[in-house]
């Protein structure tokens, strides 16, 4: 069994670089999600490849916000969520839980209110806008040898 760099870079990328056994459980729940080998968007566009034009990406539709706040989400919690996943509601459910422990600051950087803590801005990905770094190549290398080299 094996994936490819990009599915690892997306597992790190979704669990917030917090750990190999965080982005190796997120690897085996999403390796069959039709983007998971696919390259990463370029930080600060809206997530999805194609579309153009300007504004923060597709509206969400209420169906996708009543899903995720019958989860326990604030309307603007799945509105922030959203945008960062380019609608994509299980994405955005994951995005979520993946980021409890400073939701507000990711959703304010998802909607692009800017305000906050922690670093660079921008960015479609909630952290900053980019995957560089010892601790996501760590968390990459990892996770690839966990589940490709064994």
């Amino acid at each position: 069994m094996g994936f490819s760099e990009n599915g690892a870079r997306r597992a790190a990328l979704a669990v917030s670089n917090s750990s190999p056994e965080a982005a190796t459980e997120w690897v085996f729940a999403h390796m069959e999600d039709a983007d998971f080998n696919d390259p990463l968007p370029p930080p600060g566009s809206s997530g999805q490849a194609g579309g153009g034009g300007g504004g923060g990406g597709p509206e969400a539709s209420p169906e996708a916000i009543e899903m995720l706040s019958a989860m326990g989400f604030t309307e603007r919690q799945a509105r922030g969520a959203l945008a960062a996943t380019g609608g994509a509601v299980e994405r955005a459910a994951d995005w979520l839980f993946s980021r409890t422990d400073d939701l507000e600051s990711a959703v304010a950087a998802a909607l692009g209110e800017g305000g906050g803590g922690g670093g660079a801005g921008g960015g479609g990905y909630g952290n900053g806008g980019a995957i560089v770094g010892a601790p996501v190549g760590a968390c990459v290398g990892a996770c690839v040898g966990a589940c490709v080299g064994a």
